[in-house]
């Protein structure tokens, strides 16, 4: 990888295909070891449309501090650890680049797209690591699939969410790049803690949940509600965008996201 590629992922967010690693791994720790394996898995079951990348030596908050420069990276043994851990082999690659405008040494980590999905983990580690788990990127975090299906609707949706940006600016004039959450449809939202708390874990830890309909009589605070829960994802969910479809110019928009959503079934049952 050159400086130029280099530059530009660091200028990028943490995502499914990016994450930022203060140290490098250190597979005599326990715990490091156990992270190692967990990422390198996870990237892999996402590299699903292009190549996903761990990059050591910057901190938290984006600031790029760098690794030791005599650091020594032995290839041979991270690919022994993932061979004992993973049920085929994964490919992935280390190197220690050399970023001249900062005067730092990092170290990249490259998962490749070419994989052979899904890559299991086949066997427990201390409640750290869970045999026959299907670990994949949810945002920019770890997360683990019921089934590798879910994981390819998951990738497909985040995939589809980032190309169609553009196209939601030139659907809706009120889009802001700022901001895409329009005001709220209220003042102050006070109570229904529990229907929150319920919408919320539907629409997030289940990960078969790609459609949820609020129903009930007009003006008891469906919107609201909706509101409100989607302003709670936000907080757990990077790049995500609010988008009214009660708008009679979205009818291409709408069939995109039903069609990544596999609905053909629910509108057949519905005759529609």
């Amino acid at each position: 990888m050159n400086d130029r590629q280099l530059l530009r992922l660091l200028k990028e967010n943490e995502g499914p295909l990016l994450d930022f690693k203060e140290t490098f791994y250190n597979i005599e720790d326990k715990k490091s070891k156990t992270d190692f394996v967990k990422d390198i898995l996870s990237f892999s079951n996402t590299t699903l449309n292009e190549d996903g990348f761990i990059i050591c030596g910057v901190s938290d908050n984006k600031e790029i501090i760098g690794v030791a420069s005599d650091i020594k990276i032995s290839d041979s043994k991270f690919v022994q650890v993932m061979e004992a851990y993973a049920d085929h082999p994964v490919n992935f690659n280390i190197e220690k680049v050399f970023l001249k405008e900062y005067e730092v040494t990092l170290i990249v980590i490259t998962i490749l797209q070419n994989q052979v999905r899904p890559v299991l983990c086949k066997k427990s580690f201390e409640g750290k690591l869970q045999e026959g788990a299907i670990y994949y990127r949810y945002g920019s975090v770890n997360s683990i699939a019921k089934d590798f299906i879910t994981v390819e609707k998951i990738v497909t949706s985040q995939k589809l969410r980032n190309e169609t940006n553009e196209y939601i600016k030139l659907l809706d004039s009120t889009y802001n790049k700022y901001s895409k959450f329009p005001a709220p449809p209220y003042s102050k939202f006070l109570g229904r803690e529990d229907v929150i708390a319920k919408v919320y874990d539907n629409l997030i830890n289940h990960h078969k949940n790609y459609l949820l309909s609020l129903t009930g009589d007009g003006g008891v605070g469906k919107t609201s509600l909706a509101y409100k829960v989607a302003d709670e994802i936000r907080k757990a969910i990077d790049n995500m965008s609010l988008l009214g479809l009660f708008d009679r110019s979205l009818p291409k928009f709408c069939v995109r996201i039903f069609c990544s959503l596999t609905l053909s079934g629910y509108f057949a049952e519905q005759g529609n």
